[in-house]
C-alpha cells in the first residue's frame, strides 16, 4: 500500500493519496513537500517509487528492501551523473510490544530524508507511522512543516512507545515533551531522578 501525503511549509495538508505519476512535478515545488508512505508495497510499487520517481542511490533501496540487522544512518550525496538529490538513509527498528504475551520485539523501518520529502518504507503497519500521520494532518504541533520534523517525530514515536495494535504500555509518544534548556552548561536533576 502506498500512502502520500502532500503538505505546505506552513504546516497546512495541501492533498492526499495522490496519483504516482503526479509526485515527480510535486517535488520540483519548492513551497511544498511529500511524504509517501510504502507499507507492504509490491516490489512493483517499490520500484517505481524507489528507482523511478526519486532516484535513490541502488545501494540505499537494496538495503531498504532487504531486512537489515542493525540500525544505521548513511549519507547520500550525489556524483554528477546520479539523479538523485541529497538525502539521509536511515534505518531503525521500532518497538513492538504485545500485551498479550508481554513480548518485545523490533519491526524495520526506514527513511529516506531529503530537502523537501519523506518516504518512509515499512513490511506491516506500524502504529508510529499512523499516530505521526494522524497528528501531521490535524496540524498538531506545527508536525508538518518540514519533512525532517516528521521524521523526528516518527523516530521518537518508533523507537520509545509500542507499535502493537495492541493496547500500548503506560509510555506514549503522546506524552512528549521538551526537556527545559540546560543551565550553566552542566548536568543537573529534575527532581525525578533525572539529568538534564
Amino acid at each position: 500500500m502506498i500512502r502520500s501525503l502532500v503538505f505546505t511549509t506552513q504546516g497546512r495538508l495541501h492533498s492526499r493519496n495522490i496519483e504516482m505519476f503526479l509526485m515527480p512535478t510535486l517535488l520540483s515545488d519548492t513551497n511544498l513537500f511529500l511524504w509517501v508512505d510504502l507499507e507492504n508495497a509490491t516490489p512493483e510499487e517499490a520500484k517505481y517509487v524507489l528507482e523511478e520517481v526519486f532516484h535513490f542511490h541502488p545501494l540505499s533501496i537494496e538495503d531498504c528492501i532487504a531486512e537489515s540487522p542493525s540500525p544505521k544512518v548513511e549519507d547520500y550525496s550525489p556524483k554528477e551523473e546520479d539523479k538523485f538529490t541529497p538525502y539521509l538513509f536511515i534505518v531503525i527498528h521500532a518497538v513492538d510490544y504485545s500485551r498479550k504475551d508481554g513480548v518485545f520485539a523490533t519491526r524495520e523501518l526506514d527513511f529516506f530524508l531529503g530537502k523537501n520529502y519523506l518516504v518512509t518504507y515499512h513490511t506491516g503497519p506500524l502504529k508510529s507511522v499512523t499516530l505521526t500521520e494522524e497528528r501531521a494532518v490535524k496540524g498538531t504541533m506545527h508536525l508538518a512543516r518540514a519533512p525532517d520534523r516528521v521524521a523526528s517525530r516518527d523516530l521518537t514515536c518508533a523507537t520509545a512507545a509500542s507499535d502493537s495494535t495492541a493496547e500500548p504500555p503506560s509510555m506514549t509518544c503522546g506524552s512528549w515533551r521538551p526537556l527545559p534548556p540546560k543551565r550553566s552548561g552542566f548536568l543537573h536533576s529534575r527532581g525525578d531522578g533525572a539529568l538534564e
